[in-house]
């Protein structure tokens, strides 16, 4: 004759229950305040059961801890003010990161000016100085682009250098002519009023 207490497992309904288990290992008696009391004798009198048993007691215990489906106040309102915090928290990295955002925009800007302004203003000894330094810092394709950069400006200033001392040289010579012909003539002029004084 089978147990009509025994479950599909094989296990009697007494094994499974609660009060058929074994407390696990590690736990603590917990004294129910007569808040949480109250708690399992409203929970008995839902269920039809004059009195709190097991179960009650230990869903009351739970909820006064904090632990299991229910859970207390204290930790609901702990989550909320936690929630706030983060939200907060974000809200105050996202606008650190828009101000960074303006402040590199800014920088890249005038940097980039002050940088074409050096650029134009340097020799041959400052670009190479600087394409070594940048080569050094950098990867070998932006050290690539760089160094191309500064011959192309290097390449660009000594034809402009070029030009200014072709130029200076053809307006010395064209003036050289023209002051021998002046100091000629006053010459020429000295002698003939040197002569009519005679």
């Amino acid at each position: 004759m089978s147990d009509p207490n025994e479950t599909d497992n094989g296990a009697t309904q007494t094994e499974t229950t609660p009060w058929g288990q074994d407390a696990p290992a590690g736990t603590e008696h917990t004294a129910l305040t007569p808040a949480s009391r109250a708690k399992a004798r409203t929970r008995a009198g839902q269920a039809g059961r004059s009195y709190p048993n097991l179960v009650d007691n230990m869903q009351a215990a739970q909820d006064q801890t904090g632990r299991g489906s229910g859970r207390s106040t204290a930790k609901k309102t702990a989550r909320k003010a936690a929630k706030k915090t983060a939200s907060k928290a974000a809200a105050k990295a996202a606008k650190a990161a828009k101000t960074a955002k303006t402040a590199a925009k800014k920088t890249s800007r005038t940097s980039a000016a002050r940088g074409v302004k050096k650029a134009a203003k340097t020799t041959r000894k400052s670009a190479a100085k600087s394409t070594r330094k940048s080569a050094k810092k950098a990867t070998r394709k932006t050290a690539r682009k760089a160094t191309r950069k500064a011959s192309r400006k290097v390449s660009k200033a000594t034809t402009r250098a070029t030009k200014t001392t072709r130029a200076a040289k053809a307006t010395r010579k064209a003036a050289a002519p023209r002051a021998a012909k002046k100091v000629t003539r006053k010459a020429s002029k000295a002698r003939k009023s040197a002569r009519r004084g005679r």
